[in-house]
């Protein structure tokens, strides 16, 4: 359950799907939260996952993936105030070009 969100985060990371990749990470940590740490960590698909992600250190996936989601809904914001921004600027442009 967790190595499939996990996959769905790194997968949603490199599509530019932030939402998807924010319901992902909460899955991959609520699935860790409710098994035995040591033994989901030991087990080989996770193992396998968390070298994929080139993750020496568990601990570290967590600060890293939450570090990329912050970085990326920033720039989706800042991407989005953009637009609105252009959007208004243009729309007073063609109003102002009318004569109105």
């Amino acid at each position: 359950m967790a190595v499939r969100a996990a996959l769905r985060v790194e997968l949603a990371l490199r599509a530019g799907d932030i939402p998807r990749a924010v319901h992902g990470t909460v899955a991959f940590f609520e699935a860790a939260l409710w098994s035995n740490t040591d033994t989901f960590l030991s087990q080989p698909l996770v193992q396998a996952v968390l070298k994929e992600l080139d993750e020496a250190s568990p601990e570290n996936l967590l600060n890293s993936l939450l570090a990329e989601v912050r970085r990326r809904l920033v720039a989706y914001r800042d991407l989005q105030a953009a637009a609105a921004s252009l959007k208004r600027s243009t729309r007073a442009s063609v109003i102002a070009r009318a004569g109105g």
